[in-house]
């Protein structure tokens, strides 16, 4: 299956897709509210290949599936109460999705609804709008298991075709990352960590071993490793698997296992996660706070990196903000106010608890380390997104 741009030589297969869905319509076999020589014909596909929007899809060499996608808006879109109130620039638009009825029940629609959201997502377009005809009871379903929300219904006389109740249909799509992209994002954790080495000793000095930083960079340099070697990953949970795992190998002591777990645990008992986006890693961070709280037996108030990774996953939970760039501000954000606060804390785990109150004053380095790991991947998102 394959979905490219269209070309000339492709408007007689297209227009024969068209005639045969309006035989289809006029046998009474679908209900979709098209007209034979009002709309689709052929110039509809020929004005679409000037403009350059005209998307066709392949199987074995046979064009079974066309639609038209683009950035422009229906005229009687303006009517509609959209949800998101979105930009021009930031909107993609699906227009005329038509399926060769020989190719029905084969998955083709869903497949180029696929697509269309792939395309939106590489133009920056965070916005989808589609509609269809109120009678076309089959597109409204699949639409709706695909995630689109009937928005509003609106009558108007659609491309010459009158008395048409246009069902006008959105779905916001968060700004995602792919498998290479969290894997470039994970590799920037380690870059992050490891620069803040330095740092991250000197604030284990007053309250441990003075040894926080370089167990940190040395299981960071390890993961990275892994990350970036030549292995092949099929999922974000296992990269994250990978990562804490490596971590634990090589850091050895309970930092190395409290953040081994804190990325072990992330994905686990998920679904494979191809696509990051910031419903996702909500999810995730919250699997990774369950699971460290159960390693460790730490909650908040023990002084430990936990007072920073439960404000993160909080603040992030109750804004209910699917914005990735902006789920992972939160996150920052709460986790270094998290740091901050573990100076007022007496410590009750490591070797910051035989200090009693001597430990007042110094945050705790772990904690430190939780903020450093959500900054470097709220400044990798913000770049790339």
């Amino acid at each position: 299956m394959n979905i490219r741009k269209a070309v000339r030589d492709d408007l007689d297969r297209i227009a024969s897709i068209y005639d045969r869905t309006h035989d289809e319509e006029e046998a009474g076999n679908v209900t979709i509210g098209w007209i034979r020589n009002i709309y689709p014909v052929r110039k509809t596909a020929e004005d679409s290949l000037e403009r350059g929007d005209l998307f066709v899809m392949e199987q074995d060499k046979d064009i079974v599936a066309v639609a038209i996608i683009n950035q422009v808006q229906v005229p009687d879109y303006r009517y509609a109460a959209w949800k998101h109130q979105a930009e021009d620039d930031d909107v993609m638009v699906l227009h005329t999705l038509v399926v060769d009825p020989a190719g029905k029940g084969k998955g083709y629609g869903k497949a180029f609804v696929g697509f269309y959201e792939q395309y939106a997502r590489e133009h920056g377009c965070r916005e989808l709008r589609l509609d269809t005809n109120a009678i076309n009871r089959t597109a409204r379903k699949m639409y709706g298991k695909l995630g689109y929300e009937e928005i509003d219904i609106v009558p108007c006389v659609f491309n010459g075709i009158s008395g048409v109740s246009l069902v006008c249909l959105e779905k916001y799509q968060d700004p995602a990352l792919s498998l290479e992209k969290t894997k470039e994002m994970l590799c920037a954790v380690c870059d992050g960590v490891i620069r803040e080495e330095r740092t991250l000793t000197a604030l284990d000095g007053p309250i441990g071993d003075s040894d926080h930083g370089i167990g940190m960079r040395r299981g960071m340099i390890k993961a990275r490793e892994v990350l970036c070697g030549e292995e092949d990953f099929e999922s974000i949970n296992e990269l994250f698997f990978r990562m804490g795992r490596a971590m634990i190998a090589i850091m050895g002591g309970s930092s190395g296992v409290i953040f081994g777990t804190m990325f072990m645990g992330a994905g686990a008992g998920m679904e494979a996660i191809t696509q990051l986006d910031g419903k996702t890693f909500v999810r995730m961070m919250r699997n990774s706070l369950n699971r460290v709280k159960k390693k460790g037996k730490a909650g908040p108030g023990d002084k430990t990196m936990v007072d920073a990774l439960e404000p993160a996953v909080l603040a992030m939970e109750a804004e209910d903000c699917k914005d990735f760039p902006h789920v992972l501000r939160l996150a920052a954000e709460a986790a270094k106010k998290g740091a901050e606060a573990t100076k007022d804390m007496t410590a009750l785990f490591g070797h910051a608890r035989t200090l009693g109150e001597r430990s007042l004053g110094h945050p705790d380095p772990g904690a430190v380390t939780v903020t450093v790991i959500f900054r470097a991947m709220e400044e990798y998102v913000r770049r790339e997104i």
